[in-house]
């Protein structure tokens, strides 16, 4: 079994992430998180429920990835996350926030040791919804990017996808990255299950179109997302004598989305380098 620890360690990928410190908060006056609602009177404290009753969910949307387009990226196995694009540098990424190929990896005989930490906070609202703020950390999660004109699909930037991992390839080894994410968004109830985060975007996405299933006025609303990463792998560049150049490189991700419009990005931001030398980034 092949297995792939700790790169993101080497790295020092944790010191590099710009504005992902545990203090992170998002201001709503600086357009940077979502707008204050009503929440519950009295004197009600947020609920600190188990990160598992996010991540058990994530993977479970079902959706024609193909149809959908946008941010939605499906794993070999089906299992669906979101992406992230740059439209300027004409890139899309990808970063498992969920340890979805880490688990179709380790099916598969291949390990990688993604680990994720964090917290979900729940405020009651006046209507009897729930306002929950999801942080995460991961660590060592499989990352890879592509060029963008054609979404997902397209030809390799950087590290490998997990069908290139799974198929033995000697020479694929996987990109590593550390990454953030912070999730707002109104859920049904108090208590109630939590949605896959691919499920909320989705729904966000065509919210005021009932043919693509949207519904303006659904009880669970999405308010804002914020993805900040840095990887170490692969960058895969040009032909070169006949075959693909292959040299160490980095991959930098920062994701802020609109107040108005949660599925879409005011900051769309992928950056993907060649090393330099003596491995400084």
């Amino acid at each position: 079994m092949k297995r792939f620890f700790g790169c993101a360690a080497v790295l020092g990928i944790a010191a590099m992430i710009v504005g992902c410190d545990s203090g992170t908060v998002l201001d709503p006056s600086a357009g940077e998180g979502p707008a204050v609602l009503s929440r519950s009177a009295g004197p009600v404290l947020e609920t600190k429920r188990p990160l598992a009753d996010f991540l058990s969910v994530q993977g479970t949307y079902e959706a024609d990835v193909s149809e959908r387009g946008g941010h939605l990226v499906a794993t070999p196995d089906g299992a669906i996350l979101i992406g992230w694009f740059d439209p300027k540098a004409d890139v899309a990424a990808v970063v498992d926030y969920a340890a979805l190929t880490r688990d179709y990896l380790a099916r598969n005989g291949t390990a990688i040791d993604t680990r994720i930490s964090g917290e979900i906070l729940e405020h009651p609202l006046a209507d009897g919804r729930a306002e929950v703020r999801v942080s995460l950390t991961v660590r060592n999660a499989l990352a890879w990017a592509v060029d963008g004109a054609n979404g997902f699909d397209g030809a390799p930037r950087f590290g490998y996808r997990p069908e290139e991992i799974q198929w033995g390839d000697i020479t694929a080894r996987a990109a590593l990255a550390e990454a953030r994410l912070e999730v707002v968004f109104i859920n049904d109830e108090a208590g109630g299950a939590l949605p896959d985060l691919a499920e909320l975007f989705d729904k966000a996405a065509h919210r005021d179109d009932p043919d693509w299933g949207g519904d303006g006025n659904a009880p669970r609303e999405l308010l804002s997302v914020t993805f900040r990463a840095k990887a170490g792998g692969a960058l895969r560049g040009n032909s070169v004598g006949g075959q693909r150049e292959i040299r160490s490189g980095t991959m930098v991700i920062d994701q802020v989305s609109e107040m108005s419009n949660p599925a879409q990005f005011r900051v769309e931001h992928v950056a993907v380098r060649a090393r330099n030398i003596g491995g400084a980034n």
